[in-house]
């Protein structure tokens, strides 16, 4: 299993877990804990510097500053993307935002790209996690749940 694997594992878990029997709801319990703990670590390694922050939150607020308002003196977002009144006098101060915090840009970019190699990397939580013998999977679950939750089925 890959790393970004885990993820898509325990969504599976949460759409299984009002599903009846002991042996399968302690191991879908179980290996909640597991992906729980495993995710938080996969988490950590992506999280945001002090110093990219404080980028990030003078960057939102040139956006606000520079886009449109509506009637209440909101900033216009359309699409995900504030609606600028002027882009390139926008653009000026972000350049100079981005050279005073451009360690801080380099560090994070760097930073996403280590994470997205080790979202591809094989995981080893595959040997860890709880089976459930055949005979004690839910009748309920339909081909697309066992799919998603294969590894833990043991045969």
């Amino acid at each position: 299993m890959k790393n970004h694997e885990i993820f898509r594992l325990r969504e599976a878990l949460n759409e299984v877990s009002n599903l009846k029997g002991i042996k399968f709801a302690y191991s879908v319990l179980k290996n909640k804990k597991l992906l729980d703990d495993e995710i938080t670590i996969l988490q950590k390694t992506v999280e945001m510097t002090d110093t990219f922050k404080e980028f990030e939150f003078q960057r939102v607020n040139l956006c606000e500053m520079h886009s449109e308002k509506d009637e209440q003196g909101k900033a216009i977002i359309k699409d995900g993307i504030y609606s600028l009144i002027d882009r390139k006098a926008f653009d000026v101060e972000v350049e100079v935002l981005k050279n005073k915090y451009l360690d801080a840009i380099t560090e994070r970019n760097t930073q996403l790209q280590e994470y997205d190699k080790m979202m591809v990397e094989d995981s080893d939580i595959d040997s860890k996690l709880s089976k459930v013998k055949v005979e004690h999977l839910p009748e309920e679950l339909s081909a697309n749940q066992l799919e998603q939750l294969k590894e833990m089925i043991e045969e």
